[in-house]
């Protein structure tokens, strides 16, 4: 992807989504050339889940905290989502949390909000990165 398909989104000035497995050793020696590529405003950043190692079979399934970036030109949206509840950690080493430079992350919504029919409570603190999905649902942050 990095040799080939990078390379020809930018060029074609299209939009393509990677969904990395950042939990590898594969993705850590890729890392730096990642955080350099999704510099781009084609290229959007992805994760699955911030605790999958990588499966063999459908039985090693570990769901987590998953992630979605989106990019403009002016504005960084950050989509986080825990499908069955019960993770936490703090997400902000992960690459694909960090804000662009100079900018920070500012909370949106959360499915935990009593609006959306939550307890009135959300899964991630924005200042601190902190994570605590105690129950599956979704945050949205921008930058």
């Amino acid at each position: 992807q990095l040799a080939n398909v990078v390379s020809e989104l930018q060029r074609r000035k299209i939009v393509g989504t990677f969904y990395l497995v950042t939990g590898n050793n594969l993705y850590a020696s890729l890392r730096t050339q990642w955080e350099d590529a999704v510099k781009s405003p084609y290229i959007v950043e992805a994760n699955h889940t911030f605790t999958h190692r990588g499966v063999n079979n459908a039985e090693e399934l570990e769901p987590g905290v998953g992630a979605l970036r989106i990019k403009s030109e002016a504005t960084d949206w950050l989509l986080l989502f825990d499908l069955v509840g019960g993770h936490q950690g703090a997400l902000r080493d992960e690459w694909i949390c960090k804000p662009r430079q100079g900018g920070v992350w500012s909370f949106v919504l959360s499915t935990g909000e009593r609006r959306f029919g939550g307890g009135g409570s959300c899964a991630v603190e924005a200042a601190t990165m902190q994570a605590n999905f105690k129950t599956p649902e979704l945050v949205l942050l921008k930058s």
